[in-house]
Protein backbone atom coordinates (compact mmCIF):
# COMPACT_ATOMS: atom_id res chain seq x y z
CA UNK A 1 0.00 0.00 0.00
CA UNK A 2 1.49 3.32 -1.07
CA UNK A 3 0.16 5.30 1.89
CA UNK A 4 2.22 3.31 4.40
CA UNK A 5 5.31 4.49 2.56
CA UNK A 6 4.17 8.13 2.68
CA UNK A 7 2.61 8.25 6.14
CA UNK A 8 4.61 11.43 6.77
CA UNK A 9 2.59 13.23 4.08
CA UNK A 10 -0.43 15.21 5.29
CA UNK A 11 -2.13 15.62 1.91
CA UNK A 12 -1.59 15.07 -1.83
CA UNK A 13 -2.38 18.13 -3.93
CA UNK A 14 -2.52 18.56 -7.71
CA UNK A 15 -2.28 21.80 -9.68
CA UNK A 16 -3.42 22.07 -13.31
CA UNK A 17 -5.21 24.40 -15.69
CA UNK A 18 -7.97 24.13 -18.25
CA UNK A 19 -9.22 26.51 -20.93
CA UNK A 20 -12.77 27.75 -21.50
CA UNK A 21 -13.65 28.75 -25.06
CA UNK A 22 -15.22 32.21 -25.42
CA UNK A 23 -16.82 34.25 -28.17
CA UNK A 24 -14.32 35.52 -30.73
CA UNK A 25 -15.64 39.02 -30.02
CA UNK A 26 -13.73 38.92 -26.72
CA UNK A 27 -10.36 38.19 -28.30
CA UNK A 28 -8.97 41.55 -27.13
CA UNK A 29 -9.92 40.98 -23.47
CA UNK A 30 -9.23 37.24 -23.53
CA UNK A 31 -6.75 36.51 -26.33
CA UNK A 32 -6.43 32.86 -27.27
CA UNK A 33 -3.43 30.71 -28.10
CA UNK A 34 -2.82 27.77 -30.45
CA UNK A 35 -5.11 29.16 -33.17
CA UNK A 36 -7.99 29.80 -30.75
CA UNK A 37 -9.53 33.23 -31.10
CA UNK A 38 -10.57 33.74 -27.47
CA UNK A 39 -10.20 31.63 -24.33
CA UNK A 40 -10.03 32.03 -20.57
CA UNK A 41 -7.88 29.87 -18.33
CA UNK A 42 -8.82 28.36 -14.99
CA UNK A 43 -6.03 27.54 -12.53
CA UNK A 44 -7.22 24.85 -10.13
CA UNK A 45 -5.59 23.25 -7.10
CA UNK A 46 -7.28 20.22 -5.54
CA UNK A 47 -6.65 17.83 -2.68
CA UNK A 48 -6.96 14.40 -4.27
CA UNK A 49 -7.51 12.66 -0.94
CA UNK A 50 -10.61 14.69 -0.02
CA UNK A 51 -11.61 15.92 -3.52
CA UNK A 52 -11.61 19.45 -2.12
CA UNK A 53 -11.05 22.57 -4.25
CA UNK A 54 -8.28 24.46 -2.47
CA UNK A 55 -7.84 27.24 -5.02
CA UNK A 56 -9.50 28.25 -8.29
CA UNK A 57 -8.96 31.45 -10.28
CA UNK A 58 -9.40 32.88 -13.78
CA UNK A 59 -6.57 34.09 -16.02
CA UNK A 60 -5.81 34.99 -19.61
CA UNK A 61 -4.72 32.02 -21.72
CA UNK A 62 -1.57 33.91 -22.61
CA UNK A 63 -0.44 33.70 -18.97
CA UNK A 64 1.74 30.60 -18.79
CA UNK A 65 1.32 27.86 -16.19
CA UNK A 66 5.03 28.16 -15.44
CA UNK A 67 4.53 31.76 -14.39
CA UNK A 68 1.63 30.95 -12.06
CA UNK A 69 2.46 31.10 -8.34
CA UNK A 70 -0.95 31.16 -6.64
CA UNK A 71 -0.70 27.55 -5.49
CA UNK A 72 2.53 27.90 -3.49
CA UNK A 73 0.83 29.44 -0.44
CA UNK A 74 -1.40 26.37 -0.20
CA UNK A 75 1.51 23.94 0.14
CA UNK A 76 2.60 23.76 3.76
CA UNK A 77 4.35 21.38 6.11
CA UNK A 78 3.75 17.77 5.08
CA UNK A 79 1.84 18.57 1.86
CA UNK A 80 2.86 16.95 -1.43
CA UNK A 81 2.37 18.91 -4.65
CA UNK A 82 2.13 16.95 -7.91
CA UNK A 83 2.43 18.99 -11.10
CA UNK A 84 3.07 18.41 -14.77
CA UNK A 85 5.81 19.94 -16.91
CA UNK A 86 3.84 23.13 -17.46
CA UNK A 87 4.54 24.14 -13.86
CA UNK A 88 8.21 23.15 -13.80
CA UNK A 89 9.94 25.93 -11.86
CA UNK A 90 13.00 25.35 -9.70
CA UNK A 91 12.30 28.45 -7.57
CA UNK A 92 8.84 27.03 -6.80
CA UNK A 93 10.35 23.70 -5.76
CA UNK A 94 12.75 25.52 -3.46
CA UNK A 95 9.95 27.53 -1.80
CA UNK A 96 7.88 24.40 -1.25
CA UNK A 97 10.83 22.65 0.40
CA UNK A 98 11.47 25.69 2.63
CA UNK A 99 7.81 25.60 3.70
CA UNK A 100 8.21 21.96 4.74
CA UNK A 101 6.34 20.57 1.76
CA UNK A 102 7.19 18.02 -0.93
CA UNK A 103 7.04 18.17 -4.72
CA UNK A 104 6.86 15.58 -7.50
CA UNK A 105 7.31 16.68 -11.09
CA UNK A 106 8.44 15.37 -14.44
CA UNK A 107 11.88 16.68 -15.42
CA UNK A 108 11.99 19.54 -17.92
CA UNK A 109 14.33 18.32 -20.64
CA UNK A 110 16.32 21.55 -20.88
CA UNK A 111 16.97 21.73 -17.14
CA UNK A 112 20.58 21.19 -16.17
CA UNK A 113 21.48 18.71 -13.46
CA UNK A 114 24.72 18.46 -11.47
CA UNK A 115 26.58 15.88 -9.43
CA UNK A 116 25.65 16.25 -5.77
CA UNK A 117 29.28 16.04 -4.63
CA UNK A 118 31.40 17.57 -7.40
CA UNK A 119 28.90 20.10 -8.82
CA UNK A 120 29.89 18.93 -12.32
CA UNK A 121 27.11 18.90 -14.90
CA UNK A 122 25.66 15.45 -15.64
CA UNK A 123 24.96 14.46 -19.23
CA UNK A 124 21.72 12.59 -18.56
CA UNK A 125 21.22 11.52 -22.16
CA UNK A 126 24.64 9.92 -22.24
CA UNK A 127 24.09 8.26 -18.87
CA UNK A 128 20.73 6.76 -19.87
CA UNK A 129 21.91 5.61 -23.30
CA UNK A 130 24.79 3.67 -21.74
CA UNK A 131 23.02 2.07 -18.78
CA UNK A 132 21.58 -1.44 -18.78
CA UNK A 133 19.38 -0.65 -15.78
CA UNK A 134 15.65 -0.01 -16.03
CA UNK A 135 15.62 2.33 -13.02
CA UNK A 136 18.03 5.04 -11.91
CA UNK A 137 17.64 6.79 -8.58
CA UNK A 138 20.20 9.41 -7.58
CA UNK A 139 20.64 12.60 -5.59
CA UNK A 140 21.50 15.62 -7.73
CA UNK A 141 21.59 19.40 -7.79
CA UNK A 142 19.10 21.06 -10.11
CA UNK A 143 19.47 24.20 -12.23
CA UNK A 144 21.47 27.37 -11.71
CA UNK A 145 20.56 27.59 -8.04
CA UNK A 146 21.88 24.03 -7.53
CA UNK A 147 18.76 22.86 -5.68
CA UNK A 148 19.50 19.55 -3.91
CA UNK A 149 16.87 16.99 -4.87
CA UNK A 150 16.33 13.50 -6.18
CA UNK A 151 16.16 12.34 -9.80
CA UNK A 152 14.37 9.10 -10.58
CA UNK A 153 14.35 7.67 -14.12
CA UNK A 154 12.16 4.67 -15.03
CA UNK A 155 12.54 3.07 -18.44
CA UNK A 156 9.36 2.64 -20.47
CA UNK A 157 8.36 -0.76 -21.77
CA UNK A 158 8.08 -1.04 -25.56
CA UNK A 159 4.30 -0.58 -25.64
CA UNK A 160 4.42 2.57 -23.51
CA UNK A 161 7.35 3.90 -25.54
CA UNK A 162 5.51 3.49 -28.83
CA UNK A 163 2.44 5.15 -27.32
CA UNK A 164 4.54 8.13 -26.25
CA UNK A 165 6.06 8.47 -29.73
CA UNK A 166 2.57 8.40 -31.20
CA UNK A 167 1.45 11.16 -28.82
CA UNK A 168 4.49 13.27 -29.71
CA UNK A 169 3.77 12.85 -33.42
CA UNK A 170 0.17 13.96 -32.84
CA UNK A 171 1.32 17.04 -30.92
CA UNK A 172 3.67 17.94 -33.75
CA UNK A 173 0.84 17.54 -36.25
CA UNK A 174 -1.35 19.94 -34.24
CA UNK A 175 1.48 22.40 -33.65
CA UNK A 176 4.10 22.46 -36.46
CA UNK A 177 6.20 24.88 -34.35
CA UNK A 178 6.94 22.06 -31.93
CA UNK A 179 10.65 21.24 -31.98
CA UNK A 180 10.46 18.00 -30.02
CA UNK A 181 13.00 15.45 -31.22
CA UNK A 182 11.13 12.14 -31.24
CA UNK A 183 14.44 10.26 -31.26
CA UNK A 184 15.60 11.88 -28.02
CA UNK A 185 16.78 9.14 -25.64
CA UNK A 186 14.86 10.86 -22.83
CA UNK A 187 11.59 9.92 -24.57
CA UNK A 188 12.22 6.32 -23.58
CA UNK A 189 12.13 7.17 -19.87
CA UNK A 190 9.78 8.65 -17.31
CA UNK A 191 11.97 11.02 -15.30
CA UNK A 192 10.91 12.58 -12.01
CA UNK A 193 12.31 15.37 -9.88
CA UNK A 194 11.30 15.19 -6.21
CA UNK A 195 12.38 15.86 -2.65
CA UNK A 196 10.55 12.80 -1.35
CA UNK A 197 12.90 10.50 0.56
CA UNK A 198 14.40 7.37 -0.97
CA UNK A 199 11.96 5.25 1.06
CA UNK A 200 9.34 6.22 -1.56
CA UNK A 201 10.56 3.83 -4.24
CA UNK A 202 10.33 4.60 -8.01
CA UNK A 203 7.25 2.44 -8.58
CA UNK A 204 5.42 4.28 -5.83
CA UNK A 205 6.35 7.59 -7.39
CA UNK A 206 4.65 6.38 -10.58
CA UNK A 207 1.52 5.51 -8.64
CA UNK A 208 1.49 8.86 -6.91
CA UNK A 209 1.96 10.75 -10.16
CA UNK A 210 -0.88 8.83 -11.78
CA UNK A 211 -3.29 10.35 -9.23
CA UNK A 212 -3.15 13.48 -11.43
CA UNK A 213 -5.96 11.96 -13.51
CA UNK A 214 -8.35 13.04 -10.73
CA UNK A 215 -8.15 16.68 -11.80
CA UNK A 216 -8.63 15.74 -15.46
CA UNK A 217 -11.90 14.05 -14.47
CA UNK A 218 -12.88 17.23 -12.65
CA UNK A 219 -12.24 19.34 -15.75
CA UNK A 220 -14.32 16.99 -17.88
CA UNK A 221 -17.20 17.14 -15.40
CA UNK A 222 -17.30 20.92 -14.97
CA UNK A 223 -17.22 21.51 -18.72
CA UNK A 224 -20.10 19.09 -19.17
CA UNK A 225 -22.35 20.15 -16.28
CA UNK A 226 -21.24 23.69 -15.31
CA UNK A 227 -21.50 25.31 -18.76
CA UNK A 228 -17.76 25.82 -19.10
CA UNK A 229 -17.12 24.07 -22.40
CA UNK A 230 -17.85 27.33 -24.20
CA UNK A 231 -19.38 30.61 -23.06
CA UNK A 232 -21.23 32.33 -25.90
CA UNK A 233 -21.75 35.67 -24.11
CA UNK A 234 -20.09 38.61 -25.84
CA UNK A 235 -20.04 40.95 -22.84
CA UNK A 236 -16.94 40.69 -20.62
CA UNK A 237 -18.91 41.33 -17.43
CA UNK A 238 -21.41 38.59 -18.28
CA UNK A 239 -18.59 36.16 -19.01
CA UNK A 240 -16.92 36.93 -15.67
CA UNK A 241 -20.21 36.45 -13.82
CA UNK A 242 -20.72 33.03 -15.43
CA UNK A 243 -17.15 32.01 -14.63
CA UNK A 244 -17.41 33.07 -10.99
CA UNK A 245 -20.86 31.52 -10.50
CA UNK A 246 -19.56 28.23 -11.87
CA UNK A 247 -16.49 28.38 -9.62
CA UNK A 248 -18.63 29.13 -6.55
CA UNK A 249 -20.97 26.25 -7.40
CA UNK A 250 -18.02 23.91 -7.84
CA UNK A 251 -16.56 24.97 -4.50
CA UNK A 252 -19.90 24.39 -2.76
CA UNK A 253 -20.11 20.94 -4.31
CA UNK A 254 -16.68 19.94 -3.03
CA UNK A 255 -17.68 21.13 0.47
CA UNK A 256 -20.66 18.77 0.30
CA UNK A 257 -18.40 15.92 -0.77
CA UNK A 258 -16.03 16.75 2.07
CA UNK A 259 -18.72 15.82 4.63
CA UNK A 260 -18.97 12.25 3.29
CA UNK A 261 -16.62 10.00 5.24
CA UNK A 262 -15.13 6.60 4.34
CA UNK A 263 -16.74 6.49 0.89
CA UNK A 264 -15.52 7.53 -2.53
CA UNK A 265 -17.57 9.90 -4.64
CA UNK A 266 -17.43 10.04 -8.44
CA UNK A 267 -16.77 13.65 -9.40
CA UNK A 268 -18.52 13.18 -12.72
CA UNK A 269 -21.65 11.77 -11.08
CA UNK A 270 -21.53 14.38 -8.34
CA UNK A 271 -21.39 17.26 -10.83
CA UNK A 272 -24.33 15.84 -12.77
CA UNK A 273 -26.46 15.45 -9.62
CA UNK A 274 -25.49 18.87 -8.28
CA UNK A 275 -26.31 20.62 -11.58
CA UNK A 276 -29.65 18.84 -11.73
CA UNK A 277 -30.62 19.85 -8.18
CA UNK A 278 -28.88 23.21 -7.87
CA UNK A 279 -32.10 25.26 -7.76
CA UNK A 280 -33.44 23.29 -4.82
CA UNK A 281 -30.03 23.45 -3.16
CA UNK A 282 -29.95 27.26 -3.41
CA UNK A 283 -33.53 27.57 -2.15
CA UNK A 284 -32.77 25.35 0.83
CA UNK A 285 -30.00 27.74 1.94
CA UNK A 286 -32.77 30.01 3.29
CA UNK A 287 -34.75 27.15 4.84
CA UNK A 288 -33.84 26.93 8.51
CA UNK A 289 -35.57 23.57 8.82
CA UNK A 290 -33.30 22.00 6.19
CA UNK A 291 -29.52 21.75 6.05
CA UNK A 292 -28.66 22.18 2.36
CA UNK A 293 -25.16 20.67 2.74
CA UNK A 294 -26.47 17.54 4.49
CA UNK A 295 -29.31 17.20 1.99
CA UNK A 296 -26.97 17.37 -1.00
CA UNK A 297 -24.45 15.07 0.69
CA UNK A 298 -27.24 12.53 1.15
CA UNK A 299 -28.03 12.62 -2.57
CA UNK A 300 -24.38 12.21 -3.46
CA UNK A 301 -23.89 9.35 -1.03
CA UNK A 302 -26.88 7.55 -2.54
CA UNK A 303 -26.38 8.21 -6.23
CA UNK A 304 -22.76 9.30 -6.82
CA UNK A 305 -20.63 6.58 -5.28
CA UNK A 306 -17.64 5.54 -7.34
CA UNK A 307 -18.02 2.11 -8.91
CA UNK A 308 -15.53 -0.65 -8.11
CA UNK A 309 -13.45 -1.56 -11.17
CA UNK A 310 -10.91 -4.35 -11.25
CA UNK A 311 -8.96 -2.82 -14.14
CA UNK A 312 -8.67 0.72 -12.73
CA UNK A 313 -8.10 1.53 -9.11
CA UNK A 314 -9.63 4.66 -7.64
CA UNK A 315 -7.53 7.41 -6.10
CA UNK A 316 -7.99 6.30 -2.49
CA UNK A 317 -7.37 2.69 -3.44
CA UNK A 318 -4.32 3.78 -5.39
CA UNK A 319 -2.91 5.64 -2.41
CA UNK A 320 -3.97 2.96 0.05
CA UNK A 321 -6.05 5.36 2.09
CA UNK A 322 -9.39 3.69 2.67
CA UNK A 323 -11.34 0.72 1.29
CA UNK A 324 -13.58 1.10 -1.72
CA UNK A 325 -17.34 1.46 -1.32
CA UNK A 326 -19.05 -1.73 -0.27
Amino acid sequence: MVFKAISFIRSVRVIDSTEVALSKKLKDEYPGIRNRSSTAKLQVLIDVMSTQILSISTHKSTETDQGYRGHIEHIGNGDLLISDLGYFCIDTFKKIAIQGGYYLSRLFKKAKIYDINTNKEINLRSKLSKTTKTKIDMNIKLGKIKLPCRLVAIKLDEESYQKRLKNLAEKRRKDPRMKENVNDVLNGWTIFITNLPISVIPQRLLLLYSSRWQIELLFKAIKTFFCLRKIEKTNKASVNILLYVSMIALTLLTLCILTIKNKEISLYKACRIFAKNINEFIESLNDKSKCSISWMAGLLEEFALKETRTNRRSTKKLLGLKPLNA
